[in-house]
């Protein structure tokens, strides 16, 4: 029997758990691990976004994602996204960033925020995070971000002053 040269293609690492269903006022939005055939979907979903919410997730400006969610893909983070009616309105991801550590992005289209999917994506990623073996999450937000603030100290993050003077750091630790 001959053996195949081509190198398996690994799934991500979240691909196939469902963390929960909430439903908003357009549908029923699912709250899932992202797959490797999400590539397409996720590219879509970041090239919808406005500049400003572009801005305020990447802190420059972005014209191609490809590449970005390639990384994410390949790089074997951890990926949860809200997805309604088949389209993705929000994504949550983590990378290792240091020794047990990772550093989180959240986005949601912003005319799905206020409605609780913002912190469910988080709480989810946290919670796959935690099985994962991850002791803590680091994420960078502007000062002025109220709705990730507000999420932030629903989860039990302590907020420091960050590595610019109008961003702060969030920190969770995931240990018991």
């Amino acid at each position: 029997m001959l053996e195949s040269s081509t190198p398996a293609v690994r799934e991500m690492p979240l691909c196939g758990v469902k963390f929960r269903e909430l439903h908003v006022d357009k549908g029923l939005v699912v709250i899932r691990g992202a797959c490797r055939d999400d590539r397409d979907r996720l590219i879509k979903f970041y090239e919808s976004l406005d500049s400003e919410t572009v801005y305020e997730r990447f802190y420059h400006v972005v014209k191609d994602f490809s590449s970005y969610v390639d990384s994410l893909i390949e790089g074997g983070a951890l990926v949860v996204v809200a997805e309604l009616n088949g389209v993705i309105i929000g994504v949550a991801e983590a990378m290792a960033c240091r020794e047990d550590y990772a550093e989180v992005g959240v986005v949601l289209a912003r005319e799905f925020r206020g409605r609780g999917l913002g912190t469910a994506l988080c709480s989810s990623l946290g919670s796959a995070c935690r099985v994962a073996g991850i002791k803590g999450l680091v994420a960078y937000a502007r000062r002025y971000n109220v709705p990730v603030l507000n999420i932030a100290r629903r989860l039990g993050a302590t907020i420091k002053r960050g590595p610019e003077p109008d961003l702060v750091a969030i920190e969770v630790c995931l240990e018991d």
